[in-house]
């Protein structure tokens, strides 16, 4: 850092209050102008007085007018490439990031905090100590832990892993792929400087790892993590609706990486095939995918079905290390290994930063740091064995979101299974020392038959009712699974921001609105449209009002009809996209690119003899339309086998996906086209 500050050095800056961004002095002036005649006005309202505010108000109005009109010529007439242009679009449509320059005010003890030194010292006391008294005191962590037995009777693990040394490309690669834009640790050493002495320090950074590795220590400098509150939902004045996200130091991540991908590829055989968070090819969709496609065959086939969702408090920050470093030796981590993730663990510290302001530095003694690389994977790791415990339903995992399902011919044995299991996790969260808030857990009942029967359990002595619809990542589903109420919300949120785009667009290019349009408005049916396609006729027609109110707009054409906007914007239909979108994962789920969990939905057709069509999957037999027919086991498998034969001959997922982003749907009266 002392050759950086020689020859780059930094430049410091006083950080003001940022007035309007298409403010300047002739409207200033105007502006200032207006409230004086206003103020004279009001202290004697004459017509004289009044008009002379009038004239000023409505002057003031038009510079206004005028200043917001240069003000988006200037900066974004060269459209996206522009360096200006998202800096100046951004903030109009989303208030993401906007923390960075807003100061933050808490409540606490019934004390407005508007002192930003302070502030950030409530943080850092808020997030080290939230999760102090979470976890069983009077669980014993040793090897007669039933997390450790179970690992010991499920898992069959041969050898053991002791990380390896690495060599210099490994260093060279992480440093050429990461963004330029990732924030900079307290250390000061920014991507960019890393980037431009890479010729110079990869050896050395190589070296250090290896050290690290063979010493079984992780330098402590590289421990220190510079923490940025960001705000979850509900009250701004309130510390616990903020979420602790840790900037780490950059060269941290090359560490990281390196013991990362040793652990992943160990564990990769290991890991439960229903846990899905943080694992290359799984997500949010495919977890949704799996839960809806379960429940919609369970109801299908005329089986009442419930589900359990369950909460957590400050999961990520209540893991104890020493029952962590248990669970790894259980799964075969040689004792090198294991000193290694210990001392990542150990001596940990932290400040929050909150504007230009730092609190004071603070030890951390539990948990895994949000925001680093190895974080997720030891929370999977953590939370792997929780699978073990579970043997009548199902549990569907993402994260710290645990879903406990059920479907069966009887009522009561399905209430009684529920409970029963429901009760055996809120048992292993507590002896794992998480705390599980069975007063803040959901239930649904899926399909009409379910709800009939008023279904509600008893859960550790909290009766949970089932509700009509719940939300589970990011998607509210109803108890008939027809997704009226998540089509509104994302109807909502895309109808707002095409009102904002329309008020700005009229200063930008067309590329510009059409740009805005892609990664905003869009964005909002882009989010799991498999999972929730099947949501009937008139939400079908709702999203699609709001893609042909944008083209109209993008294009200014207000006369052709939808389908001419679609072939001048060269855009299928909302409802095509989500079908290409199907047939892209029906294309992993037959060529196995998918999680293993959704492998048996769709088959390809096992016969010993030749059809004049090749690569045709199984039609599974149904009962009902919207449980049977609008599912992507049955319209999937329709589907595929619907497309041309040069489509569906593909190996290659990447020609697939060009092949059938060129396919606009057929004439078949299919589940999936008919919905």
């Amino acid at each position: 850092m002392s050759i950086v500050n020689n020859h780059i050095p930094e430049n410091t800056r006083k950080t003001v209050h940022k007035p309007a961004p298409y403010m300047n002095k002739q409207l200033k002036s105007a502006i200032y102008k207006k409230q004086m005649l206003h103020n004279k006005y009001l202290h004697a309202k004459s017509k004289k007085n009044w008009e002379l505010y009038r004239q000023q108000r409505n002057l003031a109005t038009k510079l206004r007018r005028q200043s917001i009109r240069n003000y988006f010529i200037e900066r974004c007439t060269g459209g996206p490439k522009q360096k200006d242009f998202w800096p100046t679009i951004k903030p109009f449509l989303t208030n993401k990031g906007s923390h960075f320059d807003n100061n933050i005010v808490l409540c606490n003890n019934d004390e407005i905090i508007n002192d930003q030194s302070n502030v950030a010292e409530i943080f850092n006391n808020y997030f080290v100590n939230v999760a102090k008294d979470i976890g069983n005191d009077n669980c014993e962590v040793d090897d007669n832990h039933p997390s450790i037995k179970s690992i010991r009777e499920n898992c069959n693990v041969d050898g053991s892993l002791s990380f390896i040394e690495i060599k210099d490309d490994f260093v060279e690669k992480q440093i050429n792929k990461i963004n330029v834009n990732k924030a900079t640790g307290f250390d000061g050493v920014s991507v960019k400087i890393l980037k431009i002495a890479k010729p110079v320090i990869v050896k050395p950074i190589t070296q250090l790892i290896n050290m690290s590795i063979k010493s079984s220590e992780f330098p402590d400098d590289l421990k220190e993590a510079q923490v940025v509150p960001l705000h979850k939902k509900n009250s701004q004045l309130e510390a616990g609706n903020y979420r602790p996200v840790s900037i780490l130091p950059v060269v941290s991540k090359f560490f990281e990486r390196a013991i990362y991908q040793q652990l992943i590829e160990y564990f990769s055989k290991i890991f439960h095939p229903s846990l899905s968070a943080f694992r290359p090819g799984y997500g949010c969709n495919t977890a949704l995918l799996k839960v809806i496609e379960d429940w919609k065959k369970a109801v299908d086939q005329n089986l009442y079905v419930a589900a359990v969702l369950m909460d957590l408090s400050k999961a990520f920050d209540c893991l104890p290390h020493n029952l962590l470093l248990l669970k790894l030796k259980a799964y075969g981590l040689s004792n090198e290994a294991l000193n290694l993730i210990d001392n990542y663990l150990s001596n940990r510290k932290q400040c929050v930063k909150v504007g230009a302001y730092f609190s004071t530095w603070q030890n951390i003694y539990k948990g895994v740091p949000q925001g680093s690389i190895l974080g997720p994977v030891l929370f999977n790791i953590f939370l792997n064995d929780i699978f073990n415990f579970v043997k009548e339903n199902e549990l569907y995992n993402y994260a710290d979101d645990n879903t406990l399902s059920h479907s069966g011919p009887d009522l009561n044995g399905l209430v009684k299974s529920l409970e029963k299991e429901s009760a055996v996790l809120i048992d292993w969260f507590a002896n794992n020392k998480m705390k599980a808030n069975p007063d803040k857990f959901q239930a649904i009942a899926v399909g009409n038959k379910s709800k009939s029967g008023n279904i509600k359990f008893n859960l550790d002595g909290n009766e949970i009712l089932c509700d009509t619809e719940v939300k589970l990542l990011g998607v509210t589903i109803d108890y008939q699974l027809k997704f009226k109420t998540h089509i509104s919300d994302i109807c909502k949120k895309a109808s707002r921001q095409l009102n904002v785009l329309k008020r700005i667009g009229k200063h930008l290019s067309k590329l510009g609105r059409l740009t805005i349009y892609h990664s905003y408005i869009m964005s909002n049916f882009n989010y799991c449209p498999v999972v929730w396609h099947f949501c009937g006729e008139g939400n079908t027609k709702k999203m699609e009002k709001i893609q042909e109110r944008a083209l109209r707009f993008i294009y200014e054409d207000f006369d052709s009809d939808y389908e001419t906007l679609l072939l001048k914007s060269g855009l299928p239909s909302l409802k095509i996209r989500r079908l290409r979108m199907m047939a892209i994962e029906t294309f992993k789920i037959l060529h196995k690119e998918s999680p293993v969990y959704l492998h048996d939905i769709i088959n390809f057709k096992n016969v010993s003899y030749t059809f004049r069509k090749q690569q045709t999957v199984e039609i599974p037999q149904v009962r009902t339309t919207h449980f049977g027919l609008h599912s992507l086991r049955y319209a999937g498998a329709t589907l595929w086998n619907e497309l041309p034969d040069t489509i569906r001959a593909q190996t290659n997922l990447n020609q697939f996906k060009s092949m059938i982003n060129n396919w606009n749907g057929n004439s078949c009266r299919c589940g999936s086209c008919r919905s």
